[in-house]
């Protein structure tokens, strides 16, 4: 089990993405958004830096690796912080 009723994942709004490096330790972000048919939308990645290693966990399909490093393709709208799991990255 990830998570408990001790120790259960915290979740906040969404915060603008100012920079990479200013990024949380454990965030999802909004990427690739866009306006269609008078509707936003954007696809949902995870961003992991561990050890001051950084990543995104993308789970598109049309990708060759859905671990992501190429952070210059990539431009991040929101983030929303996550906490409360670090039990469950030991695991």
């Amino acid at each position: 089990m990830f998570f408990d009723d001790h120790n259960p994942p915290h979740f906040h709004t969404p915060s603008a993405v100012r920079s990479w490096e200013a990024l949380p330790d454990l965030a999802l972000l909004a990427i690739k958004w866009h306006m269609g048919k008078g509707k936003p939308h954007w696809h949902w990645v995870v961003f992991v830096r561990e050890e001051g290693r950084a990543r995104v966990l993308d789970s598109n399909r049309s990708l060759r690796r859905n671990v992501r490093t190429d952070f210059r393709r990539m431009k991040p709208k929101w983030f929303i912080p996550v906490f409360g799991t670090k039990k469950a990255l030991e695991d």
